[in-house]
């Protein structure tokens, strides 16, 4: 037995997990989203002691890892660990942990190029966002919206991708996230761009910057600003685009001290030299266009340059470099629309894929219909059983009411019963006492105190074989109701129990005649207890049946044993007694108090 205890306490650890495990999630969760390299590196020391933890940290610790790998740019490889952590959360997370884990995946279908599949677990991330809630993660929300919105935008899906803008923009203003608003906002220049929208391009650079700049945010500001460049010299505004090139080149930190801008954003370049064209000062236009020409290596910049160029040359009158730049331009054109085709093919590939992916979804779909099926026809089947087993209940209750009602019936001629034998017994007394009378003989008395004692020997049977069929169906008298919050009240509110409560607070024992008090009040109060637990041919004494009134009085035995002037263990030892007499069975002080004042 003494195992017993020590088997419990490994159970539930091996099934909650180790407290040191939990505290270094814990420091994990801490260090996921201000340092993802420091919580990366430190759930990677722990992979040894990962089989030795629960199924709720290791799927917690996996969560962390690719929550870590995501805000550190670490590339995705595969899906099955974090698509087993978003079935698990599905089960066994809230809503917020459910919506990390699908967000978590999409980006695993991100970085794998699936990009059907990264929105199908993006919109499942969003699915499962409760807004009613108090504590929703709406920071998350906008960061699943503003990935989705991505994944629509290199689809070149302009519509789906500004619906998921502005949805992201909603949350990030329940979150109180006005930076993340004003990015998701900034970020529908360049779905307006494609659209041929530069009026509403220009529009927004306007805000944004103007906002940013207010906040603080003067850097970013200027990073963002090249985004409006183009359209303000789409629309002739050209001393609007000469203030944000110039606040792009001084504040974005792009720049080097030579005033040569980072590796990847050499098409700012063109931006610059379509301004200088614009003025009118070509020689620094063919500087920048030619500049781009040489840094920017991709077909985008290489096509966009020599267009420049072959522009630039045709307004000055150099056919010749003209005819050059333009031949290049149409050559890099092509090379653009080669490069696009094959981003076609992998999008058409991945379609495939998702297609393949939709059918076997089906498939389980399928499977779980025929479990639902199954699920609510076992259902159906336990209904039916609990409705039998509801009408069974039923006629036993009416049946044990009818037998209740019958036994009450039989108390009530015990009493009436007893009440007759005490009026006999009290007229054998008078007659016994008027023996003396001068007109009765001797004789006649004789006869008359003989006829009375048939009659009271009669009476005893009778009484003696109404309590046995009591005794032998108390079980079934048990069944009767406690008695109303009336009777109680009344109960509580007369003179002998108020007596009897003013001896128990002072710990007295009570006198003969209090007894009698009590004796009385039980009696008007609970007739057929007090005939049961007083009839002679039960056999209980004087002590008993004074223990059996105050049980019945809700008495403890503790200070039923004061009251009556005996020892707790004379208490228990009377108790015993009791049950055994008048129901035949054994039990404690507590298993006679119970079945006393079930009778009334």
């Amino acid at each position: 037995m003494r195992l017993f205890p020590l088997l419990i306490a490994m159970l539930l650890a091996a099934c909650g997990g180790s407290p040191e495990v939990d505290a270094l999630l814990a420091v994990a969760d801490s260090l996921s989203g201000v340092k993802p390299d420091s919580a990366l590196r430190l759930l990677q020391q722990q992979e040894a002691g990962v089989p030795h933890w629960s199924k709720a940290q290791r799927m917690r610790g996996e969560l962390l890892r690719a929550r870590a790998m995501n805000k550190a740019y670490v590339d995705f490889t595969t899906d099955s660990i974090i698509k087993e952590v978003a079935d698990y959360y599905d089960r066994h997370g809230t809503a917020n942990e459910q919506m990390e884990a699908h967000y978590l995946l999409g980006c695993v279908y991100r970085d794998l190029g699936e990009a059907p599949r990264a929105i199908e677990a993006y919109q499942d991330a969003v699915a499962r966002a409760d807004t009613t809630a108090q504590d929703c993660d709406y920071a998350l929300l906008c960061r699943v919206l503003s990935q989705e919105a991505n994944v629509f935008y290199q689809e070149n899906l302009m519509s789906e991708y500004l619906k998921c803008l502005d949805k992201s923009i909603v949350y990030a203003t329940y979150a109180h996230d006005t930076l993340a608003a004003i990015n998701s906002f900034i970020y529908k220049m360049s779905a307006y761009d494609r659209l041929g929208l530069p009026d509403k391009v220009t529009t927004i650079c306007e805000q944004t910057t103007n906002q940013l700049s207010l906040m603080g945010y003067r850097k970013l500001a200027a990073q963002f600003s090249v985004l409006g460049i183009s359209a303000f010299l789409k629309q002739k505004q050209i001393e609007r685009a000469k203030y944000f090139i110039d606040l792009y080149e001084n504040l974005s930190g792009y720049f080097d001290k030579f005033h040569n801008i980072e590796a990847g954003r050499e098409s700012f370049y063109n931006l610059k030299g379509r301004y200088f064209h614009a003025i009118m000062q070509y020689d620094s236009a063919e500087y920048y266009y030619r500049k781009e020409l040489q840094y920017g290596m991709d077909f985008m910049n290489q096509n966009m340059a020599s267009k420049g160029l072959a522009l630039l040359f045709n307004e000055t009158n150099c056919p010749d470099s003209a005819a050059k730049y333009a031949l290049y331009a149409y050559s890099m054109n092509d090379s653009v629309y080669a490069h696009m085709a094959t981003k076609e093919v992998e999008q058409t590939k991945g379609m495939y894929e998702y297609g393949r992916h939709q059918r076997n979804a089906l498939v389980e779909k399928e499977k779980r219909e025929r479990a639902y099926t199954l699920s609510y026809l076992l259902a159906a089947v336990i209904s039916v059983f609990i409705i039998v087993a509801i009408f069974v209940f039923e006629r036993f209750r009416l049946k044990r009411r009818a037998t209740k009602r019958l036994l009450y019936e039989k108390a009530k001629k015990l009493m009436q019963t007893q009440e007759e034998l005490s009026y006999l017994k009290g007229k054998l007394q008078k007659l016994t006492d008027t023996v003396c009378d001068k007109d009765a003989t001797i004789q006649q008395q004789e006869a008359a105190i003989g006829s009375l004692s048939e009659i009271i020997a009669r009476k005893e049977e009778e009484l003696a074989a109404s309590l046995s069929e009591l005794s032998n169906n108390h079980n079934a008298l048990f069944l009767q109701k406690r008695e109303t919050d009336e009777t109680k009240r009344k109960l509580t509110a007369s003179p002998a129990y108020q007596l009897l409560q003013d001896k128990d607070r002072r710990g007295d024992k009570l006198e003969a005649e209090d007894w009698e008090a009590v004796s009385q009040l039980v009696k008007q109060t609970f007739p057929t207890f007090y005939a049961f637990v007083t009839a002679r041919g039960n056999g209980t004494n004087t002590k008993e049946q004074q223990l059996c009134l105050l049980f019945r009085l809700y008495l403890k035995p503790r200070r039923a044993s004061l009251l009556i002037g005996i020892t707790p263990s004379m208490v228990t030892k009377l108790s015993k007694s009791v049950l055994k007499k008048l129901f035949n069975t054994d039990g404690a002080c507590k298993d006679l108090a119970e079945r006393l004042q079930m009778l009334r």
